[in-house]
């Protein structure tokens, strides 16, 4: 059994070979939350006693707390031999790590809080990453293995994720695209359904690979004998039409959304003048996996689901519907659907491993199901080889 990855709850782990999970600790992480947590200390007395009503201490207060953030994974990507990357977020800081698993050592490849890198993909010397650096969109970049000469390979008013290395060919990368749709005012109000595309770096030539205005079709992988995997979910459109039902519920529900921010403005008041807040911090806490962390896998509406369902109060929101289904495309296009219910999945060697976001399964060529692990908020997962493996550069 291969070794393999995965991100629960913004935390990474590293399963190896049949071992249990061991919670990934960065050394990069542990001293940026050192230095929060002791700059918060040296800052305490401003937000404590009497004085602190002068100083807006409960403004204070939450601003450090906002910065005493644990660092949250985005990706997890197989690297040469025992190496793996690490697409990581501690508040406004995003961070890029190189990690040897064999000598336990550690290089920070990118440290910047002026975009946001999230899935990698690692062919030879060369690595492909999603970067976020408007407001919504995000394009593909390509660097080199030590992190250098970075430069943006797709552009465009569009979300361009999830990119993969396709075996066999050293210059063309498959990833998931979506056009952004926006209003007169060129505000964000939606996306187009995402469909799969293929770019080859070398001339710049972008192709489609599979769309269909009826579905999304995201996490796309090819294997060495052409054969496409990817998860296919109906396509929600952000925008829904109007209707008396729902001006009836708005009419109705004014009063109360009125007092509500009312209520907001006086406890920003509170907090100004005596460094209290009228309501209590617990409720402010997230239940769930960053919904921002989800849109950066490519799970725009799925993070809208979820922060609607938090609210509901729905103890198990973080669960792929059946809808979500795992498919294998032929190079002759013939499609079959291995699995329902998939949040995310990698494949390699033709052995899967995939989520629902609570359960980590392998399947194998004869679609054999076997249960790796059982968890909550399963975000992604990544197979890895073996730390013994020795072998030329893999392709993920």
């Amino acid at each position: 059994m291969n070794s393999f990855a995965f991100i629960a709850n913004g935390n990474g782990y590293l399963v190896e070979q049949g071992k249990n999970p061991t919670q990934i600790q960065t050394q990069f992480g542990q001293e940026t939350l050192e230095r929060r947590v002791s700059v918060a200390r040296r800052n305490e007395w401003k937000t404590q006693g009497a004085g602190a009503q002068f100083m807006m201490g409960g403004m204070i207060q939450q601003h450090h707390e906002k910065d005493i953030v644990a660092e949250q994974f985005v990706s997890i990507a197989a690297g040469q031999a025992a190496e793996c990357y690490f697409s990581t977020q501690i508040g406004s800081l995003s961070v890029v790590l190189r990690y040897d698993r064999a000598s336990q050592i550690e290089n920070r490849l990118i440290h910047t809080a002026d975009y946001q890198p999230a899935q990698l993909s690692i062919h030879a010397e060369k690595v492909v990453l999603a970067v976020r650096e408007a407001e919504v969109g995000c394009h593909l970049a390509l660097m080199n293995s030590d992190g250098s000469d970075m430069q943006v390979i797709t552009e465009g008013d569009v979300i361009d994720t999830n990119p993969h290395w396709v075996p066999g060919q050293a210059s063309t990368i498959i990833y998931q695209s979506a056009g952004i749709a926006r209003n007169a005012a060129g505000i964000f109000c939606g996306t187009a359904p995402f469909s799969i595309q293929q770019v080859n770096v070398a001339t710049g030539r972008v192709e489609t690979v599979l769309e269909d205005a009826r579905f999304d079709f995201v996490f796309p992988r090819i294997t060495a004998d052409g054969t496409l995997f990817f998860v296919r979910k109906p396509y929600q459109s952000a925008q829904k039409s109007g209707s008396f039902l729902q001006s009836l519920t708005d009419f109705v529900l004014f009063p109360f959304r009125l007092l509500k921010g009312i209520l907001g403005f006086l406890n920003i008041f509170t907090m100004r003048y005596r460094g209290k807040s009228l309501s209590s911090s617990r409720g402010a806490r997230q239940k769930h996996l960053d919904p921002h962390l989800m849109f950066q896998l490519g799970l725009f509406h799925q993070a809208q689901q979820v922060v609607a369902r938090n609210d509901e109060g729905d103890p198990e929101p973080f669960c792929a519907p059946n809808s979500w289904q795992l498919i294998s495309r032929s190079p002759g296009g013939e499609e079959k659907v291995l699995l329902d219910g998939v949040l995310h999945f990698d494949v390699r060697d033709s052995q899967l491993l995939a989520t629902n976001g609570k359960t980590i399964w392998h399947l194998d060529p004869s679609g054999q199901k076997k249960v790796l692990f059982q968890g909550a908020h399963i975000s992604s997962v990544c197979w890895l080889p073996p730390i013994s493996t020795e072998s030329n550069p893999i392709e993920t």
